[in-house]
């Protein structure tokens, strides 16, 4: 056979041949992803050739899925000219939608900065009514976001608004609600502090509460904490209360004391027994031990305090 009469049988050959795909070329992709809004051949079965392009029915939603039974599968095989049969009823397909996913971890920061922007305090805490919010958008988009009709009500704390996706042309609007909670950010003892030591900078740090949460007589300031004392303890990462510290005890009761009175003209210093705890600064009830007469001193220092002129007037009756 010449090389001429064979590419003759090969041409005869083409135009008699059914135009199927062969069934041993042509099986089923149980479990695809697409990115479009369509469903094409070629993602359904493998091995469709010039035909895979073609639109055989709706994708489902962005991040969803969607089952394609034995039936349908085998309509589109007929109307496709595949030649393929379902094995089984249970041959199906199932199509998963491809999707990023915004959720609320990823545009809180920016509502934030949108909050702050209409008046809500700097530092504050979002509790939104849905915390399991997801967005969906197309795989092979910028994941931006728009913050648009942004309300929000000081008096309830209650705010609203719509996360637009992608921002410069959004293909999702969703809504989205919570409420503002005013944090502020207090000392805390950073480790376990015992009665008797002293309170010291690098034993406090800072850690931001809900102010609705603090009690009014919580401390705001390091400055008030630090060179005191605990009354009873202090418990690591807790608010530190007014009654919570005290001053460091520099005069201890029942003890013997030197009292001092200093005026222009004269210095007097006598002994003393303490009738209570003192701390630095601190007026306490002395009993002078010569005459047993009771005087209120200033502690001005360990086991030393100082009568005030109008204390030791009072003291001698005058």
């Amino acid at each position: 056979m010449t090389r001429l009469n064979a590419l003759i049988l090969i041409c005869v050959a083409a135009v008699f041949v059914p135009a199927t795909v062969r069934a041993d070329l042509v099986t089923l992709n149980p479990a695809p992803t697409v990115e479009d809004d369509v469903v094409r051949l070629g993602d359904v079965f493998v091995g469709t050739g010039d035909k895979a392009d073609m639109a055989v029915g709706y994708a489902p939603a962005l991040g969803r899925r969607a089952v394609f039974d034995a039936v349908w599968l085998t309509k589109v095989a007929r109307s496709q000219g595949l030649d393929w049969r379902a094995r089984s009823r249970f041959d199906r397909v199932i199509v998963t939608r491809a999707s990023q996913i915004l959720d609320l971890r990823t545009v809180s920061a920016q509502i934030s900065d949108a909050l702050r922007e209409i008046g809500v305090p700097r530092l504050h805490d979002v509790e939104y009514d849905n915390r399991a919010l997801q967005i969906h958008l197309p795989a092979r988009v910028l994941p931006t976001v728009a913050i648009q009709d942004l309300r929000y009500d000081p008096v309830s704390g209650r705010f609203s608004t719509v996360i637009a996706a992608p921002a410069d042309a959004p293909t999702t609007r969703t809504p989205i609600a919570g409420r503002i909670h005013e944090v502020a950010e207090v000392p805390v003892a950073i480790r376990r502090i015992g009665k008797d030591e002293v309170i010291g900078p690098r034993d406090l740090g800072y850690e931001r509460r809900r102010v609705d949460r603090l009690g009014r007589d919580t401390l705001l300031d390091a400055e008030s904490i630090v060179g005191m004392s605990p009354r009873r303890g202090l418990l690591p990462d807790r608010p530190i209360r007014v009654g919570d510290i005290l001053r460091p005890v520099v005069v201890a009761k029942g003890s013997i004391v030197t009292m001092t009175l200093r005026t222009p003209t004269m210095l007097l210093s006598a002994r003393a027994r303490a009738i209570e705890d003192g701390g630095q600064d601190e007026v306490i009830r002395v009993t002078n031990i010569a005459s047993q007469k009771t005087i209120e001193v200033r502690v001005t220092g360990p086991d030393q305090v100082v009568v005030e002129p109008i204390a030791f007037l009072a003291a001698r009756g005058e």
